[in-house]
């Protein structure tokens, strides 16, 4: 199954095969099917531009650099490329793809289960961050099992952390029966109550932090 995956992601690409999950997606919510192609259409061309400007900015940006280097003698091993760029090279790699399919799939299958009360397959996007660490971990072992498992692993740590966060932003926020399920953002999760128990227990949950007040 895999290996068709693999083959279906290589053969078609990105800019291909998102807007057709984002369509598919889309009509399972019910969105208007004119809507739901102009949003699909949308994201196809997004990932086509983004793939084309990426390719021809690097070819200017490069010779830059490498003159800085020579010149002033800084050489950083790291470059730190953006989210932007970092979320496209994550829907370019084949590992990727394959979670893409598939883990929409579990996402699907836990909420028609009732496992879980978030549809987490309407955060489409955000996928890109376990793709992202699932193709780096690919490319370190060649195992691509073990890099769809650590991808699935880490969407079920998410989807554990949106439930846990779900009522809390629901209430702060005054939009209910909604959550956020973006795992770069979510991860702080466990971090944050604790850090709240503690406030609150040395009372500054009782300090006004308006910024009337401050």
């Amino acid at each position: 199954m895999l290996e068709i995956l693999s083959k279906i992601m290589a053969a078609f690409g990105a800019a291909i095969v998102v807007p057709i999950v984002i369509f598919i997606i889309a009509m399972f919510l019910k969105v208007k099917p004119k809507r739901a192609f102009q949003a699909a259409l949308n994201a196809g061309i997004g990932l086509t531009g983004f793939n084309m400007l990426i390719g021809a900015y690097t070819p200017i940006v490069t010779p830059v650099v490498n003159n800085m280097v020579k010149h002033t003698g800084v050489n950083l091993r790291i470059l730190d490329t953006g989210w932007q760029a970092t979320s496209v090279v994550a829907y370019s790699t084949q590992v990727g793809m394959i979670f893409l399919g598939l883990g929409l799939l579990i996402q699907v299958i836990l909420f028609l289960l009732k496992f879980t009360n978030i549809f987490m397959a309407s955060d489409l996007w955000n996928n890109y961050s376990f793709m992202l660490w699932g193709s780096m971990l690919y490319i370190v072992t060649k195992n691509i099992f073990l890099s769809i498992g650590l991808m699935i692993l880490q969407n079920l740590f998410t989807l554990l952390f949106t439930e846990i966060l779900a009522k809390r932003w629901s209430k702060y926020y005054g939009y209910p029966g909604t959550t956020i399920s973006a795992p770069h953002d979510v991860t702080q999760v466990p971090y944050a109550i604790i850090m709240d128990w503690i406030l609150n227990k040395l009372g500054a949950n009782k300090v006004k932090w308006n910024p009337e007040n401050v």
